[in-house]
């Protein structure tokens, strides 16, 4: 039964240990520094009478809030996007493994590099995952008083490493691209045609799709449309947009597509005109969005994409700040760490 009553100091009565023993059990950062067999009995005996320590008694005895910041600077387009929420869902549930817990923090109307400052001089975490546009000189120098570490997870590596701020963890396209460009010239293919949203070419990533003349392949034509930044209508407007330059279209062999939601997009369209995906022409996505548990795909996955492991993502930057954690006696040093994107060939991707 439980035991509304139940203290830190019950619990150390009756392991016959200190209090302070019990809470460092209770802390993951210091539950090492205890013994085994003495951690396992006052494990067991927290479990027989269903306890779990406050953040706030943790707090007061160790200092820490045990909270994990994740700043946002747009929440409806973060909690919508099919990948970032894979991060944010899984560097939450990463946290509660190690006993702590992950907190939103918006930073929203006006400067992002001062909203940022705020939240760390306010004390709500230990930590923070912060999306790199978000850091600036006054929240790194926040940071760096107070010595408290900080992630970013950024969509590939193309930028300068003087300026790196913190420690991140990065998408490393290449393979993936390799690996792409590969298989579609030993399919058959010759040339292609990029189909995407108005603005997007300014993004990191088509550098990579920039490659294609490296495996003698040919890209004959950009077809562009627009399209809200809400994932939500990504799809219905890449839809729209094909059906409305179906005869572009029809003119390739394959198109490959900035991201699957437009992908999919495309071949819905292709349907809707009596074209097979995979057959009369050839679709290619990035993101894997079929294979993504919210996406909820009923039939098995058939688009030819490029996966990249986001839920991964969330998980090793939890490991990260907290391995920084522990050695907060030292100064932060950034870290970095590449995680391979791949390409899978599936239906969506025939032979000429």
């Amino acid at each position: 039964m439980k035991n509304k009553r139940m203290t830190i100091h019950r619990i150390a009565e009756l392991a016959g240990v200190n209090a302070s023993t019990v809470s460092r059990v209770f802390n993951p950062n210091c539950r090492n520094s205890i013994s085994a067999p003495v951690s396992q009995k006052i494990l067991a005996i927290a479990e027989k009478y269903e306890y779990a320590p406050k953040n706030s008694a943790r707090s007061l005895a160790c200092g820490q809030s045990f909270n994990l910041g994740i700043l946002l600077h747009d929440l409806e387009r973060d909690f919508t996007s099919p990948a970032y929420s894979l991060v944010i869902s899984e560097f939450c549930r990463e946290a509660v493994r190690h006993g702590y817990q992950a907190v939103l923090l918006p930073v929203e109307n006006g400067n992002f590099d001062q909203g940022t400052a705020r939240h760390i001089r306010g004390g709500n975490a230990d930590a923070y995952l912060a999306g790199y546009p978000l850091m600036g000189t006054e929240s790194m120098q926040e940071l760096k008083k107070r010595n408290i570490p900080v992630v970013s997870y950024i969509s590939d590596k193309l930028w300068d490493s003087s300026s790196l701020r913190g420690s991140v963890v990065y998408l490393d396209n290449a393979p993936a691209f390799e690996q792409m460009f590969t298989t579609v010239r030993e399919y058959g293919f010759s040339d292609f045609a990029l189909f995407c949203p108005e603005g997007k070419f300014n993004s990191s990533r088509f550098v990579f799709y920039e490659q294609y003349h490296s495996y003698g392949l040919n890209l004959k034509e950009r077809i562009l449309f627009k399209a809200e930044s809400s994932p939500m209508l990504l799809l219905e407007r890449a839809r729209t947009a094909a059906k409305a330059q179906i005869k572009r279209i029809l003119k390739h062999q394959l198109i490959i597509c900035s991201t699957d939601l437009v992908a999919l997009g495309l071949c819905a369209a292709l349907h809707e005109a009596g074209i097979t995906p995979g057959k009369e022409i050839s679709v290619i996505g990035y993101d894997n969005i079929e294979e993504n548990p919210a996406f909820h795909c009923a039939e098995a996955p058939f688009l030819a994409t490029i996966a990249k492991d986001d839920a991964r993502a969330g998980a090793e930057m939890v490991r990260l700040l907290l391995r920084q954690l522990k050695n907060s006696d030292s100064k932060f040093e950034p870290e970095e760490l590449p995680l391979p994107a791949r390409f899978i060939a599936r239906a969506s991707l025939g032979r000429v």
